[in-house]
């Protein structure tokens, strides 16, 4: 197994250094073991020719200045037996070949002829809310693509940004005229980029306003305050200039039944992504929007306009999305080489799933695309827990995702490397949790999304492991085994406070203190958290074991004040939380990581998601707290964990007796760092 060296690049970000995050070692998986194809937070993926004219390799790029955000080519291989019996024909996928000289994000394959193909995509570097797409073109031969620079394609011999000022929220390359000449559709509003705020400014400035943040966003009936969008689809026809470069003209709107009413939907969230299917002998505009709707409208050519019939849902039974929401490219395939094509839909859980059908309406997701060995990757911003949960002796990890999904990696006899991952279940069905149209402070754009985020401890003390989770609801619950099977779990308990729900800041993973401690003067096992109002907690249960918590105490800093670790409005919550004797001195000391925007708001500094260590200069059993300082490489440079996720989890990789750190990032991986790597700054 090859590993990646601890070769530190450095970097600023304000008056801090920060190590390259491409330089730390991740966290695999066994050469030959099966588990989905994830690579980074929000993809979007295209299928090219790329090995040679009969290869359906994935090209992939991710999103904004994300951890591992990367352009890539993953190679198609040979279907795995193991797969489900629906995806036995899709080609399983290597671990990715990083393509850093290709330039642009979001591309879209335009095949040419004898295996070569074309490349259109979204500029690297594009104009502030305006569309900017680029031709790249393959100047190489079948099997060893070569791209000319990117050339910005044109709107009316104009640049997007001044041919078209409205927001373009989705785009595809089709021809839709039969001219053999691929056009643009695209979906677009106004701008107006607080208008689906509540008070319309964003939870994100840190402006407290009356209707946004913890508690508030949503009416009486759960409606939400803020305001829907309504996006518009467009369409240019395509042309080839003398020197061959693609080209658009005469941007018109798509009619929808009737000629001079456009295409459109209304919605909190923007309009995801747009692709096209023929199914006997017509053509269907498919659309995914709305988060997790994909509909399908038969698309004609009619003296001179675009025409979309009634819409439908695609899937049958007027089902979901399932293991992907928001997706941003949709790619139609014969990804199974069975004559009839499938859907690709990527998106913001780093999946691609593969939809499969032979009408309209009649589709079903049969699942994703699959890799073998490689980094261990979840359903992005991973959190992990790491313990020997199965009892064969080696360390195994509980990982949640902000998918709501918890996953087992049983463990290997080495540390960095686990094996095939299965989804934990409770009550006989996998584990699942989700916001639902009012759960998210964030509002129903959020609401598939779950945030599940797990500690495994001892909590009933009887010598068997439990897990407790906290979510996208600030919803804490214990799990425990049920049966003889270590991936069944029990039905969930809450824990509580005066028998309502406990108050809890979302998306915090908790710590928790041990009743030989005896903290505070109690003899039960305590809940390390952060409570309603942002400051760390302690809270005792009634017993040991019960969710009931009947005391909460607020810890202090040696200087007396509370220790708050979040912001106001959407920086509330969100910090992962361990416990630790990190120092070597015989008492609990508090590491924690979050992601890093909020971190201003409450320490007066600005960074990247990172992690802290919090030194306990009291004792076990009255714990007060020094400030924060940095947990860096040893050479002081801070680790960039990238823009949202930084969760820690404190565990001896290396059985020298010494805490070792995992960090979950956003992209779904895990770092992998040794303590004799580590050091701690102060700022």
């Amino acid at each position: 197994m090859k590993r990646r060296l601890l070769l530190i690049l450095v970097f600023l970000i304000g008056n801090f250094s920060y190590a390259e995050p491409n330089s730390y070692s991740l966290l695999q998986v066994e050469s030959n073991t099966l588990h989905d194809l994830q690579d980074q937070l929000a993809v979007e993926v295209a299928v090219v020719p790329w090995q040679n004219a009969e290869s359906l390799d994935i090209l992939m790029s991710g999103k904004g200045r994300t951890f591992g955000r990367r352009t890539a080519v993953f190679f198609s291989q040979s279907p795995d037996a193991r797969q489900a019996a629906e995806m036995k024909n899709i080609p399983v996928y290597d671990g990715g070949h990083t393509m850093s000289d290709l330039e642009g994000t979001g591309f879209q394959c335009i095949p040419q002829k004898d295996g070569m193909f074309d490349l259109v995509a979204n500029a690297l570097k594009p104009a502030k809310n305006a569309m900017d797409i680029v031709y790249l073109k393959n100047i190489g031969k079948p099997s060893e693509p070569k791209f000319e620079k990117p050339r910005r394609i044109r709107l009316d011999d104009k640049l997007f940004k001044d041919a078209f000022a409205q927001v373009v929220t989705a785009w595809y390359v089709e021809d839709f005229t039969g001219d053999e000449i691929p056009d643009l559709i695209m979906s677009a509003h106004l701008p107006d980029p607080n208008r689906y705020w509540p008070d319309g400014i964003s939870m994100w400035s840190g402006i407290p306003t009356e209707n946004s943040g913890p508690g508030c966003g949503y009416d009486i009936d759960g409606n939400w305050l803020g305001l829907e969008t309504t996006d518009t689809v467009y369409w240019a026809s395509g042309y080839r200039t003398k020197s061959g470069n693609l080209q658009f003209k005469n941007l018109k709107k798509v009619f929808y039944r009737l000629p001079g009413f456009a295409v459109q939907w209304k919605s909190y969230f923007n309009w995801g992504a747009l692709g096209s299917i023929d199914l006997n002998k017509k053509k269907y505009l498919i659309c995914s929007g709305n988060i997790d709707k994909t509909l399908a409208m038969e698309i004609t050519y009619k003296d001179g306009d675009l025409y979309c019939g009634k819409s439908v849902n695609l899937l049958k039974d007027d089902k979901l999305l399932y293991g992907n929401f928001y997706p941003a490219k949709i790619v139609t395939v014969d990804i199974d080489k069975d004559g009839s094509n499938e859907l690709l839909l990527d998106g913001n859980t780093g999946r691609i799933i593969v939809l499969k059908g032979k009408q309209i309406g009649q589709f079903a997701e049969i699942g994703c695309l699959q890799t073998r060995g490689g980094d261990l990757c979840v359903s992005t911003l991973a959190t992990p827990s790491r313990v020997d949960w199965n009892g064969d002796g080696f360390k195994d990890l509980i990982v949640g995702d902000s998918g709501g999904w918890l996953t087992l990696w049983p463990g290997t006899k080495d540390p960095i490397v686990y094996g095939t991952p299965t989804y934990m279940k409770s009550g006989g069905n996998v584990i699942f949790q989700q916001a639902g149209m009012t759960g998210s402070i964030q509002g129903p754009s959020e609401r598939r999304w779950g945030y599940i985020y797990p500690t495994v401890c001892d909590w009933d003390e009887d010598g068997q492991n439990e897990i407790i989770t906290n979510n996208i609801n600030a919803e804490i619950f214990l799990f425990k085994r049920a049966g003889t099977d270590g991936n069944e779990l029990s039905l969930p308990k809450q824990f509580t406070k005066d028998g309502e729900s406990l108050p809890a800041a979302w998306r915090v993973r908790v710590g928790i203190i041990p009743s030989a401690v005896k903290c505070l003067g109690v003899e039960t096992p305590c809940l390390l958290y952060l409570g309603w109002d942002g400051d760390l907690v302690l809270g005792m249960p009634k017993k040991t074991g019960d969710t009931e918590i009947v005391r909460v105490e607020k810890l202090k800093y040696e200087d007396g004040n509370n220790i708050r670790l979040c912001g106001p409005e959407g920086h509330w919550g969100r910090t992962k939380l361990d416990v630790a004797d990190w120092d070597g001195d015989g008492d609990w000391d508090v590491v924690w990581g979050r992601n890093g925007k909020p971190i201003q708001y409450f320490m007066n500094i600005k960074t990247r998601s990172t992690v802290f260590f919090m030194e306990n200069c009291g004792t076990s059993a009255n714990p007060v707290f020094k400030k924060p300082v940095f947990i860096t490489t040893v050479d002081g440079n801070i680790i960039d964990c990238g823009g949202h996720n930084a969760s820690v989890c404190v565990t001896d990789l290396d059985k020298d007796g010494k805490p070792d750190l995992l960090i979950g990032v956003e992209n779904g991986k895990i770092i992998a760092l040794n303590r004799k790597d580590l050091s701690t700054k102060s700022f």
